[in-house]
C-alpha cells in the first residue's frame, strides 16, 4: 500500500520524536519496516536499534536533517 499524506504526517511526528511509530501506529510501522527491508536495509533484531535505524532512514527519505 502506498504512503499517504496522512502517513507522511505521522512519519514526520515519529522522526521528531512526538510519537513512537511502533506503539502509536503499529500497522504503519509494519508497512514501513517491510518496505525498508525490501529495499535492502539491514536490521539486527534488537527492537531499539532497529527502530533507530528505521527512523534514520525515514528522516533521510523525507528530507529531515539532524
Amino acid at each position: 500500500m502506498p504512503i499517504t499524506k496522512s502517513d507522511l504526517s505521522i512519519l514526520r511526528s515519529a522522526v521528531n520524536g512526538d510519537v513512537s511509530l511502533d506503539i502509536d501506529n503499529p500497522s504503519l510501522f509494519n508497512r514501513i519496516f517491510k518496505l525498508y527491508e525490501k529495499r535492502g536495509v539491514e536490521f539486527y533484531g534488537d527492537p531499539e536499534d532497529d527502530y533507530e535505524i528505521l527512523i534514520d532512514h525515514i528522516a533521510s527519505d523525507i528530507g529531515y536533517a539532524f
